[in-house]
C-alpha cells in the first residue's frame, strides 16, 4: 500500500499546465472599488457606533479586513507578460502551471512565479553579487528574473 503513495507523489509533470487567470483590469478596478467601499464602510460604522449603534462594530470589522488585508493581497495576483514570455507558477512548491501570451492576468494571489532556467532554482542556492556602498562591500542577494523569455536566439556566423 506504502508503493503505490508514493508512487503518485512522486509523479512529474511531463505536460504543461494552463492556470485558470482572468482579465486583469478588470479584478484590479473591482478591487480599487472594493477598498474604497470598505474605507467608506469603516467611516460610517465608526459613526454608527458614535451615534450608540451596535451594528457599526460589523462595518469596522469589515471595513478594516477588506481594506487593509484582503484588498492588499489581491493585488499580488496581478501578473503583466510581455510577447514571448512566460511565467512558471506554483503553488506552496507544487507546479500550478505557465502562463503564457502577453496581456495583464489575474492568478490565484498565493502562487509564486518561479524561473526553471535561472541557476539558483536548480540547486535551491541563492545568487549573492557584491556591492559597494560608500566604502564598505555589501553583499546582496542577486536579483533573478522570473519571466522565462520564448524569443528565439540568433547566431552570428
Amino acid at each position: 500500500m506504502s508503493n503505490t503513495i508514493n508512487k503518485n507523489e512522486s509523479k512529474l509533470h511531463n505536460e504543461e499546465i494552463i492556470p485558470r487567470s482572468m482579465n486583469g483590469m478588470g479584478i484590479l478596478l473591482l478591487n480599487i472599488i472594493f477598498i474604497i467601499a470598505g474605507i467608506a464602510a469603516l467611516v460610517y460604522g465608526i459613526n454608527l457606533v458614535d451615534y450608540g449603534y451596535d451594528k457599526g462594530i460589523l462595518l469596522i470589522i469589515a471595513g478594516i479586513s477588506y481594506s487593509f488585508i484582503i484588498g492588499p493581497i489581491m493585488f499580488a495576483g496581478l501578473k503583466v507578460l510581455k510577447p514571448n514570455e512566460a511565467l512558471v507558477l506554483t503553488l506552496f512548491g507544487k507546479y500550478y502551471g505557465t502562463l503564457r501570451g502577453e496581456g495583464f492576468f489575474f492568478v490565484n494571489p498565493f502562487v509564486s512565479a518561479i524561473n526553471p532556467s535561472s541557476k539558483g532554482t536548480t540547486t535551491g542556492k541563492l545568487g549573492v553579487e557584491q556591492t559597494k556602498v560608500g566604502s564598505a562591500e555589501v553583499t546582496l542577494p542577486a536579483r533573478t528574473n522570473k519571466k522565462i523569455s520564448l524569443k528565439t536566439m540568433t547566431l552570428n556566423n
